[in-house]
C-alpha cells in the first residue's frame, strides 16, 4: 500500500525567538546576493534579515533547543558568509543557505546525546500533557512544542528531516525531495514514516492518543 502523501497533522509555532531580524525597511540592493559577493556588507544584512527566522525554525526543530538552534544559526550564516564565494547559483540562495543549516544541525546532532536528553524530559512532558482546561495555556503551547522537539530527538535523522520539510516547513514532496538530495518516492516513505514516528512519540508522551485509542 502506497503511504499517503500529506497529513493532518501541524506543528506548533515557535516562541520567544532571542534574536529578532524584522524588516528595516530600508531598499537594498536588487541583486544582494551579487552585491554581498563583492564585499556590500549592507547586502549581506539584507540576505541576513530575509533569512534568519527560516533558518532558526528550521535548527529549533532539527536540534530541539532553541539556545542551540540560535547558535546554530549564526554558524550557519558564519559558513555563509566564507563560502559566498563559491555559490554558483544553481539553486536559490536561501536553499543553498538551508543546506548549510541542515549540514550545521547534523554535525551538532552527532556530538551530543539527543536521545538521552529526549529520555530526560519524558517525564515532566507527560506531566503537563493537557488533560483539562486548567493550567497556564502560554505554558501548555511551550511544552506541547517542546514535546515535538523530544518526539523529533527520538527520530532518526533521515526522518526527522523529512518531518521538518514537509510538516514544519511545508514544501512540497518534489521540493523535500530535491532539497535532500532523493527521489520523490524516497521522500514520500520517509514522510510517511516520520509522521508515523512522531505520532508515535507524542502519543507515549501523552500529547496525542496513542494509536488505537479512540
Amino acid at each position: 500500500m502506497a503511504p499517503p502523501a500529506s497529513s493532518t497533522f501541524r506543528a506548533p509555532p515557535l516562541e520567544g525567538r532571542g534574536a529578532a531580524s524584522a524588516s528595516t525597511g530600508s531598499v537594498g540592493p536588487a541583486d544582494p546576493v551579487a552585491a554581498a559577493r563583492a564585499g556590500d556588507m549592507q547586502a549581506w544584512a539584507q540576505l541576513y534579515q530575509e533569512n534568519f527566522d527560516r533558518i532558526y525554525r528550521r535548527l529549533c526543530y532539527l536540534v530541539g533547543r532553541s539556545a542551540d538552534a540560535e547558535d546554530l544559526t549564526h554558524e550557519t550564516f558564519a559558513r555563509a558568509v566564507v563560502g559566498l564565494a563559491s555559490f554558483d547559483g544553481r539553486s536559490s540562495f536561501s536553499t543553498w543557505l538551508r543546506g548549510i543549516a541542515t549540514n550545521v544541525a547534523r554535525n551538532f546532532l552527532r556530538d551530543k546525546d539527543t536521545r538521552r536528553r529526549a529520555e530526560e524530559r519524558l517525564a515532566e512532558l507527560a506531566a503537563l500533557a493537557p488533560g483539562g482546561e486548567d493550567g497556564d495555556r502560554t505554558q501548555l503551547r511551550r511544552a506541547r512544542t517542546e514535546a515535538l522537539y523530544v518526539a523529533l530527538a527520538a527520530t532518526p535523522e533521515h526522518l526527522r528531516e523529512a518531518f521538518v520539510l514537509c510538516e514544519v516547513e511545508g514544501l512540497s514532496m518534489s521540493e523535500a525531495a530535491a532539497e535532500a538530495g532523493v527521489t520523490v518516492n524516497n521522500m514520500t516513505v520517509r514522510a510517511w514514516r516520520a509522521r508515523r514516528r512522531v505520532r508515535a512519540e507524542l502519543g507515549r508522551m501523552g500529547w496525542l492518543p496513542e494509536e488505537g485509542e479512540a
